[in-house]
C-alpha cells in the first residue's frame, strides 16, 4: 500500500509507514470508500466501471501510469511527494522534519561525526556552566551545514534529550528585518503562519505568562517581543508613542533586552539550542539582534543560562551583516570535503535499493565530485534520469555500458547544469519563471507569468489540451516538489498566497543566468505589476518599504525607468522614515539615476532628501553636491522657494565643514530668494542659521539678534519643531555666555515641545545640550546619563554629527571625572566619526581634549601637538571664541609638565593670559571665568600670591553672578 505522505509502498499489512511513521489508514475504495483488500485501490464494481479510468499522466513526461504507481514507467519521475518525512509517533500531531532523499531514499549523513561530536561537546558545556555558549559554523555551497544542524536536532530527539531546539533561517527576498526570529518564536510556541492575529497575540502571551511568573514582567516582556516580531498590542503602555515619552527612541534596544529575557526564563527550565542558517542574507537589525544577546555584558541575561547558539553561513557568499563574521565566539566549525572512502559510502547507501553498485560508477563518481555531498546527490539524479540508474522496479538496476555515454560534470556549478538539462521543457520554463521572481517566489505569480508567456510565444505549450494553464502550472510545481528542487515556506510575505523556494539557491542563479534576455525583461515587467496591483498600498504595514524595493527592482530589471525610480524613491522615503538611513541613500541614488530630464520637479525632491541625508550622515562634501544639484534644477524651473531651501542647506553643509564665509554667503542669498518668494518659514529658519555662525565666532550679541528675529517669526507661524529648534539655539548661547539659569528655561521649553511632537532628532540634541548644562553645574553623573540617552538616539536614527558631539562632551566629562582612560575611548570613537565627516568645529573639541588626555598620561610632545592643530583649526574656522579656548587648554597642558620644565612655567603664564584677555573680549563669561580659576590656581603654586589672590576674586565674581555655586566655593576655599 503507497503511503499518502511519503510514497513509498508497504508490501505488508500495517497502521504506520515503514518508511517515514505516517499513519497508513485502513484501504477503501478510490471511488465509493467501501473497505477493500489490502493493496488494492478500488472494489470490484468500481474496478469494472472504471478500467480505463484508472490511469494518471506523469507530471514530468505525461506517459500514463496506473494510480498506485510510485515512479512513472517511462522517466521514473516519482509520482507521489517525497521530500518530507514524519517522526515516529501519530502523524497528525507533529510537525514534518525536512530531510534529504534521492527519488525516495533518504542520503545518511557521512564523514561528519567530528563535526556533530562538537556540536555536542559545546551544549554538554553549556549545560554544565550554565552559560551562554556561541558556536560559528560555516561551509562552502554544498558541503552540508543545514544538513549538519538537522542531524544534530534528530540525535537529540534520538536520545530523548530534553534540550529544546529553535531554528530559523535568514532569506534573501521576503519578510520584515526580524522575521528571522518571529518565525523561531511563531515556530517554538505552536503559533500558525497564517493565523488569526487575535489568536496569534493569545497565544504568543499565554506562553510568556507560562515562562514569566510576574504578571507585568510578562506583559513588559510578551508586548515588546511582540513588537520585535511583527505582532502588535494596541494601546500597550510598554509600547509608547513617540509623541508621548522618549521612552520609545530606545524602543529597539528594550526589545532586544526582553527579546533575551524571554530566552532566559526558557532556558531555565530546559537547554536551548538556537540554530540560525544562512546567516549571509541576515539584515542589519537581525544582526543587531545576535549581537546584543551574545554581548559579553554583565546584565545580560543570558549568560548564565544552558544556551548554545549556532550562527551558520555559507562561507562562498559576502555577509551582509560582516560584524556576525567577527564576534567572540566561543568556537568555530568549517566544513570540510568528504574523503573519497566517505563518498563510496555515501554512493552505496544512497543506492541500496539496487542489487549491484559496479566499482566503475562509484570511481566516477567520486572523481568528479570532489567531496561535495550536493554535488554526489546531483550526479546520482542525472544519472538516474539518463538510464544508468534505473529506478523504475522495486530492485534498482544499474547499466554501466551507458555511463561511457555520460559526461559526468566536474564542478558544482556544471552539476547543477546538467541536472537542469535533464528537465522536461515545461518543467524548466517554470523554474526560470520562478528563478525570475527570486530565491523566493509565489505559485500564483507564475501562473501570471505563464498566462503572458502563452500570449507572446512564437508557438503554444503543449499543454493538456483539456486542462486550464494554471492547472498545468500547479502540476509542474508538484512534480518539482517531487524531485526535491523546491519547497514551499511554512509563511510568506505577501499573505495569504503560498510563498515557495529554491532547495538549492546556486540552481536558481543557474537558471537566471541562461535566461533569454528578452524574456526576463518580460517576465520583470509582469511580475512588478503583480505586486504592485495586488499588494502596494492594500497594508501600509512593516513590509511595505520590502515590497516597494521589490517592484521598484522588478520594473529596473524590465528596463520601465519611469516606474522604477518611483518606486525606488518611494522606498528610500520610507527607509529614511525608518532612520534606515544608509539604505535610504542606496535607494535615493539608484532612483534618481532613473529619473529623466523631464522630470525636475522630482529631481529637486529627491535631491534635497538624499542631500538632508547625507548631512544627517555627517557626510558634508556629498551633501553639497546634492543640494548644488537640486539649486541648479530650482533655477531652471524658476522656483525660488526651492532655490531658498538649495540654498539654505548649501549653507548649513559649508557650515558643518567650517567654511563659514562661504556658509554666510550662501545664507544671505537664501534670504533674497525667500523674501522675493515670501516664503516666510523659509526666512525664520536661515535668520537662526545665520545667528549659529555668529555663535560660533564668538559674536553673542549679533547671535541674539538673529536668533530673537527667527523665533519670533517661528512663533508667529506656529512651528513647533521650528520654535523647539530656535529655543535649543538661545539656550546654547545663554550656556556659552554663562547664563545657566536662563539656559535651563529655554532648554526645557525646547525638550517638552520636542517631546510633544515625537521629534527624536530634537530630544537627542535637547538631551545633550541638558547634559552640557549639568556639567557646567559640576554633575556629573546626570550628565553622564543624559549624554548615554542622546548617544543611543542618535545612534539609532543614525545622526552622525550629534554622535560625535556627544561622544566628545562625554569624553570631555569623564576627564573631568578623572577617568582617563575611559575618556580616551570615548575621544577615540569620536574622532573616527569627526575624521569621516569633517566636521572642523566638533574636531576641534575632541583635539582639545585628546591633548589634555595626553597631558594627564605625561605625553607632552602629543599633547602639545594635538593643541597647536587646534589652535589651527580655531583659526581656520575664524572663531575667537575657540582661539582664547584653545589658549586655555594649552595654557593646562604646560601646568602639567611645570615641575620637570622650567620653561613650561613661562610658556603657561603666557597662554594663560592671553586666554583670559580673548575670552573677556569676546564674552564668554562662564570659560573666562574658569580660565581665571585655573590661572589663578598657577599664580598661587609659583608664588605670586598677591596676583593669584586678585586673579581668584575676579573668577569667584564671575562664578557668583553666573550662580555656578560649586565654582564659587572652590574658589572661596582656595582664597580663605
Amino acid at each position: 500500500m503507497n503511503c499518502t505522505y511519503c510514497g513509498y509502498f508497504n508490501e505488508e499489512q500495517t497502521t504506520l509507514c515503514r518508511r517515514c511513521g505516517a499513519d497508513v489508514a485502513q484501504p477503501t475504495c478510490s471511488q465509493c470508500d467501501v473497505p477493500v483488500a489490502w493493496g488494492q485501490t478500488q472494489c470490484a464494481q468500481c474496478e469494472a466501471l472504471s478500467e480505463a479510468a484508472d490511469k494518471t499522466p506523469c507530471p514530468s513526461c505525461r506517459a500514463l501510469n496506473t494510480v498506485s504507481a510510485g515512479y512513472c514507467t517511462a522517466c521514473g519521475t516519482p509520482m507521489a511527494v517525497i521530500t518530507r518525512v514524519m517522526t515516529l509517533g501519530n502523524a497528525r500531531d507533529r510537525e514534518p522534519l525536512e530531510t534529504w532523499r534521492i527519488y525516495g531514499i533518504e542520503t545518511q549523513v557521512g564523514g561528519r561525526d567530528a563535526e556533530l561530536d562538537a556540536l555536542s561537546e559545546n551544549l554538554k558545556k553549556a549545560i554544565q556552566s550554565k552559560g551562554l555558549r556561541t558556536l560559528a559554523l560555516s561551509a562552502p555551497t554544498g558541503l552540508g551545514k543545514s544538513r549538519l544542524i538537522a542531524e544534530f536536532q534528530r540525535n537529540l530527539n534520538a536520545s530523548f534529550d530534553e534540550t529544546v531546539f529553535l531554528q530559523a533561517a535568514s532569506r534573501d527576498e521576503s519578510g520584515g528585518p526580524f522575521s528571522m526570529f518571529a518565525r523561531m518564536l511563531k515556530g517554538r510556541f505552536y503559533i500558525g503562519e497564517h493565523e488569526n492575529p487575535a489568536s496569534a497575540r493569545r497565544k504568543f502571551m499565554e506562553a510568556v505568562r507560562a515562562l514569566i511568573d510576574i504578571p507585568e514582567e510578562a506583559e513588559r516582556v510578551g508586548h515588546l517581543v511582540g513588537h520585535l516580531i511583527g505582532m502588535h498590542f494596541e494601546d500597550s503602555h510598554h509600547l509608547p508613542s513617540v509623541r508621548d515619552s522618549e521612552g520609545a527612541f530606545n524602543l529597539n534596544k528594550r526589545s532586544y533586552d526582553a527579546f533575551a529575557t524571554l530566552l532566559a526564563a526558557d532556558a531555565a527550565k530546559n537547554p536551548i539550542v538556537v540554530a540560525l542558517d544562512d546567516l549571509q542574507y541576515a539584515t542589519r537589525q537581525s544582526g543587531e539582534v545576535l549581537e546584543y544577546l551574545v554581548e559579553k555584558r554583565a546584565d545580560n541575561p543570558l549568560k548564565d543560562r544552558p544556551i548554545l547558539l549556532i550562527a551558520s553561513w555559507n562561507s562562498d557568499e559576502i555577509i551582509a551583516t560582516d560584524p556576525l563574521k567577527t564576534l567572540g565566539y566561543d568556537a568555530r566549525v568549517e566544513l570540510k570535503p568528504l574523503s573519497d572512502q566517505e563518498v563510496r559510502d555515501f554512493v552505496r547507501d544512497a543506492l541500496h535499493k539496487a542489487e549491484q553498485v559496479p566499482d566503475i560508477l562509484v570511481d566516477r563518481i567520486v572523481d568528479a565530485t570532489h567531496g561535495n555531498p550536493l554535488a554526489v546527490e546531483e550526479t546520482l539524479r542525472i544519472l538516474m534520469s539518463r538510464g544508468v540508474i534505473d529506478t523504475r522496479q522495486s530492485v534498482w538496476q544499474v547499466k554501466p555500458d551507458k555511463l561511457k555515454d555520460i559526461d559526468i560534470p566536474t564542478t558544482v556549478e556544471d552539476t547543477v547544469r546538467a541536472r537542469l538539462a535533464t528537465l522536461a521543457d515545461d518543467e524548466r520554463l517554470v523554474l526560470e519563471m520562478a528563478a525570475s521572481i527570486g530565491d523566493v517566489f509565489w505559485p500564483e505569480l507564475v501562473h501570471c507569468l505563464y498566462r503572458a508567456r502563452l500570449d507572446y510565444d512564437d508557438q503554444p505549450l503543449n499543454y493538456w489540451s483539456d486542462a486550464d494553464p494554471d492547472a498545468r502550472v500547479d502540476a509542474i510545481i508538484e512534480s518539482l516538489e517531487r524531485k526535491d528542487m523546491i519547497r514551499r515556506h511554512d509563511d510568506t510575505l505577501l499573505a495569504p498566497v503560498d510563498e515557495m523556494h529554491f532547495k538549492h539557491r546556486i540552481e536558481r542563479i543557474s537558471l537566471f543566468e541562461d535566461l533569454n534576455p528578452l524574456h526576463k525583461r518580460r517576465y520583470h515587467q509582469a511580475i512588478a505589476q503583480w505586486i504592485q496591483n495586488g499588494w502596494i498600498g492594500a497594508d501600509p504595514a512593516e513590509d511595505e518599504l520590502h515590497i516597494c524595493e521589490m517592484v521598484a527592482r522588478h520594473y529596473d530589471a524590465a528596463e520601465c525607468p519611469d516606474q522604477a525610480a518611483d518606486f525606488y524613491l518611494r522606498a528610500a522615503r520610507l527607509a529614511g522614515a525608518r532612520y534606515a538611513n544608509h539604505k535610504a541613500v542606496e535607494l535615493f541614488t539608484r532612483g534618481l539615476a532613473l529619473l529623466s530630464e523631464a522630470r525636475s520637479a522630482d529631481k529637486i525632491d529627491a535631491f534635497h532628501d538624499l542631500g538632508s541625508l547625507c548631512d544627517l550622515l555627517g557626510e558634508f562634501d556629498q551633501s553639497l553636491a546634492y543640494f548644488r544639484e537640486m539649486l541648479r534644477y530650482s533655477w531652471l524651473l524658476d522656483n525660488l522657494s526651492k532655490g531658498g531651501v538649495a540654498y539654505n542647506k548649501i549653507g548649513r553643509a559649508y557650515r558643518s565643514l567650517g567654511e563659514y564665509d562661504e556658509a554666510l554667503e550662501a545664507f544671505e542669498l537664501s534670504l533674497i530668494l525667500f523674501r522675493d518668494g515670501e516664503d516666510t518659514r523659509g526666512v525664520a529658519s536661515t535668520l537662526d542659521d545665520i545667528g549659529q555662525i555668529h555663535r560660533i565666532r564668538g559674536d553673542y550679541e549679533a547671535a541674539l539678534k538673529y536668533y530673537s528675529a527667527g523665533l519670533q517669526l517661528r512663533r508667529e507661524l506656529g512651528l513647533e519643531r521650528s520654535i523647539a529648534l530656535s529655543l535649543n539655539h538661545i539656550g546654547t548661547l545663554k550656556l556659552g555666555t554663562g547664563d545657566l539659569k536662563e539656559a535651563m528655561v529655554y532648554f526645557r521649553e525646547a525638550l517638552e515641545m520636542r517631546k510633544k511632537i515625537g521629534d527624536r532628532r530634537g530630544v537627542a540634541e535637547s538631551f545633550n545640550n541638558l547634559a552640557a548644562l549639568c556639567v557646567e553645574r559640576d554633575m556629573y553623573p546626570q550628565a553622564v546619563t543624559l549624554f548615554e540617552e542622546a548617544l543611543e538616539i542618535a545612534r539609532a536614527i543614525g545622526y552622525r554629527t550629534l554622535e560625535m558631539m556627544v561622544l566628545n562632551n562625554l569624553g570631555e566629562t569623564l576627564l573631568g571625572q578623572g577617568d582617563t582612560a575611559q575618556a580616551e575611548d570615548t575621544l577615540n570613537k569620536a574622532m573616527d566619526v569627526a575624521q569621516v565627516s569633517g566636521d572642523k568645529r566638533v574636531l576641534f573639541d575632541i583635539l582639545r581634549n585628546l591633548a589634555l588626555v595626553a597631558a594627564k598620561q605625561g605625553e607632552r610632545p602629543l599633547a602639545v601637538e594635538r593643541m597647536e592643530s587646534a589652535l589651527m583649526l580655531a583659526e581656520q574656522l575664524g572663531s575667537r571664541a575657540l582661539f582664547g579656548t584653545a589658549k586655555h587648554s594649552l595654557a593646562k597642558v604646560y601646568t602639567q609638565f611645570c615641575d620637570a620644565d622650567p620653561d613650561a612655567i613661562a610658556k603657561a603664564h603666557a597662554q594663560f593670559q592671553e586666554a583670559a584677555d580673548v575670552l573677556e573680549d569676546v564674552g564668554n563669561d562662564a570659560q573666562l571665568a574658569r580660565c581665571l580659576s585655573n590661572f589663578g590656581d598657577f599664580l598661587l603654586k609659583q608664588g605670586e600670591r598677591e596676583r593669584a589672590t586678585e586673579t581668584l576674586n575676579r573668577a569667584r565674581a564671575i562664578f557668583k553672578r553666573l550662580e555656578m555655586n560649586r565654582q564659587h566655593d572652590a574658589v572661596s576655599a582656595q582664597l580663605s
